[in-house]
């Protein structure tokens, strides 16, 4: 009867790491509102945002812009902020994916081992029907979160394109001809 415990214990921690990537995820800072509100991309636009926005993400690419003394630092700072924003985005998926294959994979195990058992008469077919339904249950919290993770990305992905733009159209602006 340890094998539905192995199960359930391997997919219960794989559903916890990926829910705690997930979290991790949503508490990215949110570049559709920085979107919305960078509309043309000029200097008293960002000089007039600074102040109302809060810490994170958003507030230091608006005074790294404003900072700046070339359109090359604007576009250096701009890339490396977007480079790891992108990495933490698109990693909360793949852990999340992973997570679920090693739920599926450590239940198919445990499976196996079980039905071996249950056909030499030493095992039950309650704990291989346990061993399946924790593959099958953790397996599908897992791609949910995973689902969910590379949606959530994708938006937020999209949203910092925007942004990225728009201070690339501040920099083209306020240093002609240095992009």
């Amino acid at each position: 009867m340890i094998w539905p415990v192995i199960a359930w214990g391997v997919g219960g921690a794989c559903c916890f790491v990926s829910a705690r990537r997930y979290q991790r995820l949503l508490a990215v800072d949110d570049g559709a509102e920085l979107a919305s509100k960078l509309r043309l991309g000029s200097r008293a636009e960002l000089e007039q945002l600074q102040p109302e926005l809060p810490g994170g993400l958003r507030a230091e690419l608006v005074a790294a812009a404003l900072a700046a003394e070339s359109a090359r630092e604007v576009m250096a700072e701009l890339n490396l902020s977007l480079g790891l924003l992108k990495h933490e985005l698109n990693s909360a998926g793949l852990v999340a994916k992973s997570a679920t294959r090693i739920a599926v994979a450590a239940s198919g195990f445990c499976a196996a081992v079980a039905l071996i058992q249950w056909l030499s008469g030493r095992g039950g077919l309650p704990t291989l029907a346990l061993c399946i339904a924790a593959g099958v249950v953790t397996g599908a919290v897992s791609a949910w979160l995973a689902r969910r993770a590379q949606r959530r990305a994708g938006e937020q992905l999209t949203a910092w394109g925007t942004v990225a733009r728009r201070l690339t159209r501040f920099a083209e602006t306020e240093w002609p001809g240095q992009l």
